[in-house]
C-alpha cells in the first residue's frame, strides 16, 4: 500500500511538472508571437483565422478580436488572388500537395483600407493532433521594393536631364528587337559649339542648355519614340517601326 501511494504521488508530481512545462511553453510561444517583427497568422483547414499577432495588426490595420474566426482570404488577400488561394488550399487538403508550403515567395497582400502592397510570404503546416492548421509568416517589403526601384531608376537615367541614359537605351534596343519584326531607327545627336557655351557662360548655363534640349526633343517625338542622353552633349533617338524615310523626317 505504501509503495502504491508513493507511485501515485510520483505520478502526480510528474503530471504537475508536465502541466507546468506546458504552461511555460505556451507563455514562451505567446511571447514570441507578441514580440515578432513579422506578421504571424494562423488559419484552420477552412481558411478561418485562428491567430493574428500584433505585427499583423499594425501592418494590416485590423484588431485581432475583429478577425479571429473570419475568412482570411476576404480580409488580407486581394480579390484577384483569392481564387488561387482557395483552390490551392482545397488541392492540399485533397492531395496533401501544396506549392507554397516550405517555400518563401513574394506576392501581394491587402490592408483593411483595401490598399495593396508587396509582401514576402512563407507558409508552414502546424503539426498537431486534430484538424489541420497553417501558419503564414508575412513581411511587408514595400520599403525594400521602393529602394530597389529608386536604385534601378538612378542606374538607368541621367541625373542632369532625367532622361534615359546609355544603359536604358541599350535595354530598349534589345527588348525592341525581341518585340518587333519591323526596322528600328537610331539617331545620334550632338550640339554644335556646345563647348563654347561652357567656356564662355559657365557649366551652369551649359547644364541649362542640355536640359532644354532634352525637353524639346521629348516635345517633338511620338510617345513610342525614346530620347536618351549618352553623356556630354550627345543624345540618341530610338524610333521604332521606322525605315530610312521616317528616320530622315524625324531628324529634320
Amino acid at each position: 500500500a505504501v509503495n502504491r501511494e508513493l507511485r501515485d504521488a510520483e505520478v502526480r508530481r510528474d503530471g504537475k511538472k508536465a502541466e507546468q512545462a506546458l504552461r511555460e511553453s505556451e507563455v514562451r510561444k505567446m511571447a514570441i508571437l507578441e514580440s515578432a517583427l513579422d506578421c504571424i497568422i494562423t488559419m484552420d483547414r477552412e481558411g478561418k483565422i485562428l491567430e493574428f499577432n500584433p505585427a499583423a495588426e499594425r501592418v494590416f490595420g485590423y484588431r485581432r478580436q475583429d478577425v479571429v474566426g473570419k475568412d482570411l482570404a476576404d480580409l488580407i488577400i486581394p480579390p484577384s488572388l483569392r481564387g488561387i488561394h482557395r483552390s490551392g488550399l482545397a488541392r492540399y487538403l485533397e492531395t496533401g500537395e501544396g506549392k507554397l508550403l516550405g517555400k518563401q515567395i513574394e506576392t501581394i497582400a491587402m490592408r483593411a483600407d483595401g490598399s495593396e502592397f508587396p509582401v514576402e510570404l512563407a507558409v508552414t503546416r502546424v503539426f498537431l493532433e486534430g484538424p489541420q492548421m497553417f501558419t503564414g509568416f508575412i513581411r511587408d517589403i514595400t520599403e525594400r521594393k521602393t529602394q530597389v526601384a529608386i536604385l534601378e531608376y538612378h542606374a538607368t537615367h541621367d541625373p542632369l536631364t532625367d532622361l534615359p541614359n546609355r544603359v536604358f537605351l541599350h535595354q530598349a534596343i534589345v527588348s525592341g528587337q525581341k518585340e518587333t519584326t519591323g526596322s528600328v531607327a537610331l539617331l545620334l545627336i550632338d550640339l554644335d559649339r556646345f563647348k563654347e557655351v561652357n567656356d564662355t557662360l559657365g557649366h551652369h548655363r551649359g547644364d541649362l542648355v542640355l536640359k532644354e534640349v532634352g525637353l524639346r526633343l521629348q516635345g517633338v517625338l511620338r510617345k513610342s519614340d525614346l530620347v536618351a542622353r549618352l553623356g556630354g552633349d550627345e543624345f540618341a533617338l530610338l524610333v521604332p517601326d521606322a525605315g530610312i524615310e521616317e528616320a530622315v523626317l524625324v531628324a529634320r
